[in-house]
């Protein structure tokens, strides 16, 4: 009798063995699982922050399109203005000198067509 619970505790050795055995190859697959669903889980993530990054820079590339399309309306609108400015304080310049030749002109006209007084020359009354 006494074979009898060794062939038990045998049997249960190798019971537990085999357990073991089987257990470890079922945390291995385990282990094999959860480190692909990480995997994918990270590709994925990866994925999405690509599509993101590539999102953002669309958005930002927009937002810099409308910034510099504005800024040179802007500066197309002030240049213009200050175009017009200019071509009007020219054309009053310009107009200020042809009425001082025009003045200066009509003064000689006169004075040429008033007779010299006694004692002045006609130089002195232009001036010169």
């Amino acid at each position: 009798m006494r074979i009898k619970p060794m062939i038990v505790v045998l049997a249960a050795a190798v019971s537990l063995a085999a357990c073991s055995e089987r257990a470890e190859e079922r945390q291995e697959r385990a282990g094999n699982a959860i480190a692909d669903d990480v995997g994918s889980a990270a590709d994925n993530l990866a994925a999405s922050a690509d599509r993101l990054a590539d999102r953002l820079n669309e958005r930002v590339d927009n937002l810099q399109d409308r910034v510099i399309d504005g800024a040179a309306a802007h500066v197309e609108r002030r240049v213009g203005n200050e175009l017009d400015r200019a071509t009007d304080e020219a054309a009053a310049a310009l107009t200020r000198a042809g009425d001082a030749l025009r003045d200066r002109d009509a003064r000689r006209d006169d004075d040429r067509a008033t007779p010299p007084r006694e004692g002045e020359r006609p130089a002195e009354r232009d001036g010169q």
